[in-house]
């Protein structure tokens, strides 16, 4: 078996964002989409509706 170690090659995902301009973006996107999940899973694990949830955190839809 080859025990080698490689190094990385080029820079990392953060300096390729920063070249680009756009890390601070992708770092948004990445940190509301991990919200969004951990909302759905505490969700499900507690067996409540999309609409019972919302109403026990508060939610009012405006009404039209």
């Amino acid at each position: 078996m080859n025990n080698q170690v490689h190094s990385s090659v080029g820079g990392s995902l953060e300096e390729f964002l920063d070249d680009l301009g756009i890390r601070e973006e992708v770092y948004e996107e990445a940190i509301k989409s991990v919200i969004v999940w951990q909302i759905e899973e505490a969700r499900r694990n507690r067996s409540m509706s999309k609409s019972a949830m919302a109403t026990k955190n508060g939610y009012e839809p405006n009404p039209s």
